[in-house]
């Protein structure tokens, strides 16, 4: 199986569309050979101060010349459901060429209940919260589901991966995960620490034989952006993984 995955990314690679796309801020970084993924927060939408539980006022100014995942998470779903599907519309006055979709919106990102199995009755109401997202799933063009890493378990990771994928994967829209090489900083005793080169290199292989491709996020250390390291492990790994040299 390893192999065959294998010749699968080399071929993939090979392509000028390479399904990795970088989304990642380090400071002085170099040309990756990939696809930019761009991810509007809430600086680039809103001015300094404004509202933000109304519309983005700020999307006319940006100029995105890629793919877009927007990066609104303070409205709570569902109830703000009809606030993103119209931001995505206000987005698509302007930028009607730009393949778009909404950061971790969709599904709901679970881990607990994601690797209990579609047997167990939480892994059931999981679910069911999907279900009522369906709106927002068809509208978008990607479907971005994140998948970071938040303990020192491979298993458990692959578990709670191919589940949020099956999830995304319902509403039949390109799936695009975003991985980021460092734990999530939601653990406070692993917060921003790179995970190593093996459980990487298994994050990337079981997204890219799931899913349509992958975004890579990173490059900060809470509020600070890290500088670039072309010998860190992750970036070592990505490239072997993808014979970009």
């Amino acid at each position: 199986m390893a192999k065959r995955l294998r010749r699968r990314f080399l071929a993939v690679s090979a392509n000028p569309m390479i399904p990795l796309f970088d989304a990642t801020a380090y400071l002085n970084k170099p040309d990756l050979g990939l696809p930019r993924c761009y991810v509007p927060g809430n600086s680039a939408l809103w001015e300094l101060g404004e509202d933000r539980e109304g519309l983005p006022t700020k999307i006319g100014d940006l100029d995105p010349t890629a793919f877009t995942a927007l990066n609104i998470e303070h409205w709570p779903l569902p109830e703000r459901i009809q606030s993103y599907i119209d931001t995505l519309a206000l987005w698509r006055n302007y930028h009607p060429q730009i393949r778009t979709g909404f950061y971790a919106m969709v599904p709901m990102r679970d881990y607990w209940r994601a690797i209990k199995g579609p047997a167990d009755p939480a892994y059931k109401q999981w679910q069911q919260g999907n279900d009522a997202l369906a709106s927002l799933a068809v509208a978008v063009d990607v479907l971005f589901p994140s998948l970071y890493t938040f303990y020192p378990d491979p298993a458990g990771w692959v578990k709670y991966a191919q589940a949020n994928i099956a999830e995304a994967q319902r509403y039949k829209s390109p799936v695009y995960p975003f991985l980021w090489p460092q734990y999530h900083n939601s653990n406070a005793n692993l917060a921003y620490q790179f995970i190593d080169r093996n459980f990487w290199q298994l994050q990337l292989e079981t997204v890219l034989g799931l899913c349509d491709g992958v975004v890579i996020w990173g490059g900060w250390l809470g509020n600070t952006r890290l500088a670039w390291d072309d010998s860190a492990a992750w970036w070592q790994v990505t490239k072997s993984i993808l014979a970009l040299g």
